[in-house]
């Protein structure tokens, strides 16, 4: 049994988790970062599996630049902060982090998720900056014999018509936790704002959801 250790992306809080659709656990924790997943690992005694998914790191660059996209979302990221959700401050940092949180599992399965898109512009900002996160991510992989699966590279595939949905107000991702929270509520919702994996430029619908879950199922049967 797969044992997915993630952010909100692996919880499906709001949108739809991959891990519907595996045979697996899921230790999923919204605005999670690669810094506390570490701690997180040794709380929820991943010694016990034997085979994990990795799918971390999106916060790392959500959460700073949330904090200076409104005054609403700067008082929640900070209070995301305090609980221990602490984000990386830069790149050398964000690979050190993540270093030590492969360090610490490689003795394992190990399936490692890249950071998916944050909004659905090809050639964002934002989606350059993940670009380079994901760099730094496959070079540890490589480093420590872990599988990585291109979640990214998929959705850039299939995303044509650039969008993006990210609310100035925090209110609106807690009432999508509330209510979009099934494959068809994920779809109808995505459809109205323009989007194709995601719900909100973020979070996956079931189409994300569902796809990610058969890579991690491929590769996973290729072991």
């Amino acid at each position: 049994m797969l044992a997915c250790f993630g952010d909100s992306i692996t919880e499906g809080k709001p949108g739809v988790s991959y891990v519907k659709y595996l045979e697996g656990i899921n230790f999923g924790l919204g605005g999670d970062t690669v810094l506390n997943l570490t701690k997180r690992l040794e709380v929820l005694n991943f010694e016990k599996y034997d085979e994990l998914v990795i799918e971390i790191g999106t916060n790392d660059i959500l959460l700073p630049f949330l904090r200076s996209y409104s005054k609403m979302w700067e008082r929640s990221i900070e209070s995301i902060i305090k609980s221990g959700r602490v984000p990386s401050e830069t790149k050398d940092e964000f690979e050190n982090n993540y270093e030590k949180m492969i360090n610490k599992v490689k003795h394992k399965k190990v399936y490692v998720v890249s950071i998916p898109m944050i909004g659905e512009i090809l050639n964002s900002d934002l989606n350059k900056k993940v670009d380079e996160y994901n760099e730094i991510i496959i070079k540890i992989c490589k480093r420590y014999n872990v599988k990585y699966i291109d979640f990214n590279g998929w959705q850039k595939e299939v995303v044509k018509n650039s969008n993006t949905f990210i609310s100035k107000n925090p209110f609106g991702m807690v009432l999508d936790s509330i209510f979009v929270r099934t494959p068809l509520i994920s779809k109808i919702t995505s459809k109205m704002r323009n989007l194709v994996t995601t719900i909100d430029g973020v979070h996956l619908n079931d189409y994300g959801a569902y796809n990610l879950a058969k890579m991690i199922i491929q590769i996973h049967n290729s072991y």
